[in-house]
């Protein structure tokens, strides 16, 4: 297993005030399996299970980040990067 770090970093709401900034594979996993406030409906799924493929080395971390910010935007939880 690895990190497998993302190129650019992606920015998740933790509550009102407050944020997860992601930038790996393994931080995606963690935010999806600890801090997650949405719905855990497919794009949820699919982001679960290719940022556990990245972490393990099965898919590119890019695929992972891109499945991420589908589930972040879809659940009302993504931060534009400034």
């Amino acid at each position: 297993m690895a990190d497998r770090p993302f190129r650019n970093p992606l920015l998740a709401k933790l509550d009102e005030t407050s944020h997860y900034t992601i930038r790996s594979a393994w931080e995606g996993l963690e935010y999806l399996l600890r801090y997650w406030r949405g719905v855990e409906n497919t794009s949820y799924r699919l982001a679960v299970h290719l940022c556990r493929d990245a972490v393990d080395g099965w898919t590119p971390p890019e695929r992972a980040r891109e499945a991420l910010r589908r589930a972040l935007d879809a659940a009302g939880l993504s931060i534009p990067n400034p």
